[in-house]
């Protein structure tokens, strides 16, 4: 495990540094004092954390030896760590960030390192340098006032603009009775909320506390920068009057007895069958928009596995509620799925989306393939695979034509370019080869073994009872896209409790919709852009489109937003009114009442037990 150190301003790591290399230095790193409480008080003060801060939530954090003077440490051995003494306690943390005063319209500077050491950046920035200063902007307009924090600007010094390179925070303005005093800068409330134009690439608000020192205190170990409660709400509100629109449009459709396809796929927050979370998206075929999501949480279903039924069913019950009839449904062939959808939504066509079928039929083509006698197959996987994509985009919604192009790959791969079926010529779509492209081709046999493998994957009768259900060309890679961005936001490496979840989910959502529609990006010269790649499941170099640059301007809305709000001072900051209000959540996936613990042991020693 990487500790990092969690002294102010500290970026040094415990990672492994090679030996004897010249210039390296090694830092040894040391754990709070829990045994002994004034001691581990004298850390907390010296740190600037919070003197009331319980042991269990400093338990694995670290300070490096840099911290500490020589008379800190014990006699060094040979072969033996680094010890403290115990009266040890990490120095003084004595620099304070520099002010510098402008005029009205210029901005103030002012450090912050103080504030905003050890937090968590939504994208890589470079370590700030305490030596010079970072940006700060300041309102302020008799008791409310607000003050922007940048860290990690690209270059610091001097500056009279927001820099557009950091992450900003806003923080309440620390008052004359608290411990950093600030000066009054007269800039009016209508000025700071219309002037301010910043490029904000993650916001972090913090309520203030009238009990305790507004310097930043290091977020808990549980989570990772999980938004507040106030963030939740404008995050929430944003996202809901985009989704009323959205919602909106559809109904109108359904008014017009115009067509109404979605595609819907689930995404839990971990591989595997351990996750705890999963999200059901639904989209609109028609503008690539999320419409609505739902967040099912493991305690609520039987297992990881019954999260997306669950989900599923609650997503269309929503658009249902909203007087939106769906005539077309998108999805992968999960079983639980279709049954659902047969049993209880007889009236929604279901689709299965081409993409994961072509995917199975391409894992089943590679394993039969690598056994005695159906090597010959391999060549063909691929062609074979691309003849399903074109069997569906030629087909114009008519199943039983699929199916009977889908068969003809029988014919095409033996060599055979015309045939007469049901009384009818038919031949293969391709134009007519010449001779030495014929006699060049590898083409099966009728009794070899690899042609009667292909011939069993082929007529399948579930494959072929599926296709009908694949004639409208329907596939969710618009909806695979949005997790890539949801990615972004909801690490599958990383916890997050419930809340944090929804309102991340919903800014992913926000982020995707806003991008929908992009174009290829174009040269100088009006060129289309490509960029060549190497993927190693294809292992053939081939040209992706290179498309615009995304855009972030719902951020500056939600920054608006969040200025207003703590410029209002008849806003009560961690007021309950304001909380948004989540679904009951069980605790656990226990069906029955726990029992007593002596009751559960004594069956466990008994001889008789189970």
């Amino acid at each position: 495990m990487v500790h990092v150190c969690s002294y102010p301003g500290c970026f040094n790591r415990n990672k492994p540094q090679r030996k004897g290399l010249p210039g390296t230095k090694i830092h040894s790193f040391h754990s709070f004092p829990l045994n002994h409480p004034e001691q581990l008080k004298l850390w907390l003060l010296t740190l600037r954390l919070d003197i009331d801060t319980p042991p269990h939530a400093v338990k694995f954090k670290k300070v490096c030896s840099d911290h500490f003077s020589d008379d800190d440490f014990k006699p060094f051995h040979p072969g033996k760590p680094h010890m403290l003494k115990a009266s040890a306690v990490p120095n003084a943390y004595l620099q304070q960030p520099e002010v510098k005063k402008l005029n009205d319209d210029e901005l103030e500077v002012q450090g912050a390192g103080v504030f905003l050491a050890n937090v968590p950046q939504s994208t890589p920035v470079k370590q700030p340098d305490f030596g010079p200063v970072s940006t700060t902007r300041q309102f302020a307009d008799g008791k409310s006032a607000l003050r922007l924090l940048l860290t990690s600007p690209e270059s610091v010094g001097k500056r009279i603009k927001p820099s557009t390179s950091g992450t900003y925070y806003a923080r309440p303005a620390i008052h004359p009775h608290q411990s950093h005093p600030v000066s009054n800068q007269e800039v009016t409330e209508e000025q700071s909320v219309e002037n301010l134009e910043l490029d904000v690439s993650m916001l972090s608000i913090d309520p203030p506390s009238e009990n305790k020192d507004l310097s930043f205190q290091p977020l808990s170990s549980t989570s990772t920068s999980d938004p507040s409660t106030e963030d939740e709400e404008f995050i929430n509100e944003e996202y809901e009057e985009q989704q009323k629109a959205s919602i909106n449009d559809l109904k109108l459709q359904t008014e017009l007895h115009s067509p109404v396809h979605m595609s819907g796929d689930g995404r839990s927050d971990s591989l595997g069958f351990s996750a705890k979370y999963n999200t059901y998206s639904l989209m609109d075929d028609m503008t690539d928009k999320i419409v609505h999501f739902e967040l099912v949480q493991v305690t609520e279903a039987s297992s990881s596995v019954a999260m997306e039924p669950v989900g599923f069913k609650r997503a269309v019950n929503t658009l249902q509620q909203h007087g939106i009839t769906v005539d077309v449904l998108t999805t992968d062939r999960s079983p639980s799925i279709r049954k659902i959808m047969r049993v209880e939504y007889p009236q929604i066509h279901h689709e299965f989306d081409i993409w994961h079928v072509v995917k199975g039929l391409s894992k089943k083509l590679c394993s039969m393939s690598r056994y005695k006698g159906n090597k010959e197959l391999q060549p063909w996987i691929r062609s074979i695979c691309n003849h399903l994509w074109y069997c569906c985009a030629t087909c114009g919604g008519d199943p039983d034509e699929l199916i009977k192009t889908w068969k003809s790959i029988m014919f095409h791969i033996t060599g055979v370019h015309s045939w007469t079926e049901e009384g009818t010529l038919r031949k293969c779509g391709h134009e007519e080869l010449t001779a030495e492209q014929q006699h060049r081709k590898k083409w099966l046999g009728n009794d070899s073994h690899a042609f009667h493998t292909l011939q069993t994957l082929v007529l399948d009768k579930g494959l072929i009872k599926d296709l009908r259900q694949m004639a409208l060309f329907k596939h969710t890679g618009q909806l695979e896209v949005f997790h890539s961005v949801l990615l972004k936001y909801c690490s599958k490496n990383l916890h997050f409790h419930y809340e944090s979840m929804v309102a991340r989910t919903q800014l992913a959502i926000l982020d995707h919709n806003e991008n929908v529609g992009r174009q290829q990006a174009k040269t100088s010269s009006g060129t289309l852009r490509y960029n060549v790649v190497f993927p190693k499941h294809t292992k053939e170099w081939v040209a992706k489109k290179i498309y615009e640059k995304t855009t972030q301007n719902f951020r500056q809305t939600l920054l608006g937003k969040v200025l207003k709000r703590r410029l209002d001072t008849t806003v009560a900051y961690k007021d309950h009114v304001s909380h948004l209000s989540h679904r009951p959540l069980p605790q656990n996936i226990a069906t029955q009442p726990r029992p007593d613990k002596r009751d559960v042991i004594a069956k466990r020693l008994s001889r008789f037990g189970h």
